[in-house]
């Protein structure tokens, strides 16, 4: 019923479906809105050789009007478009950081170079609030495998022989 009321239900789905296809994706659990997935598009990590996170960033669009009035007030100063109208209407990128240290993760956000007041924090290494996960795990690589990728070769050869079925019918 929690995962119910969230909607986790469907980001898992989706979150599956990346998995098949690309092999990687990234959930974060968020206490108030429950699970947000990334696609691969949309996220990095960086792990050692036996395959632990040891740095994540993810990327998402926010409207202006959604961040603070003080991070608002920054970008205005920094940024080129001067025009308040121009950057309403322009979608800006929100990024999200994870860092391993020694006991513990740290966590920080900034849009458009500027940092999010209140968004730095720090979790204990095994109370983490996001997962990246891989379909295939691959010592020594940060991104793993999907599912198609195995039946690559097949799903070539069937491209092929139905182009050839369809010459041969015409």
């Amino acid at each position: 019923d929690y995962q119910e009321q969230l909607g986790d239900r469907v980001c898992l789905g989706e979150a599956q479906k990346h998995l098949y296809v690309a092999g990687n994706v990234f959930l974060v659990h968020d206490p108030k809105n429950g699970l947000k997935y990334y696609p691969l598009n949309r996220f990095c990590v960086k792990r050692d050789y036996c395959g632990n996170v040891l740095k994540a960033i993810t990327e998402e669009s926010v409207g202006f009007y959604a961040l603070p009035k003080e991070v608002q007030e920054s970008i205005m100063h920094t940024s080129s478009d001067k025009n308040i109208q121009e950057l309403e209407e322009k979608e800006l990128t929100l990024y999200t950081g994870f860092k391993r240290k020694e006991n513990h993760w740290e966590i920080y956000q900034e849009c458009e170079g500027v940092e999010i007041p209140n968004s730095k924090g720090t979790y204990p290494i095994d109370i983490c609030p996001f997962m990246a996960l891989r379909y295939v795990r691959i010592d020594g690589e940060s991104y793993g495998r999907g599912l198609i990728e195995e039946y690559i070769g097949d799903l070539s050869y069937l491209d092929v022989l139905s182009l050839a079925i369809k010459q041969a019918s015409l």
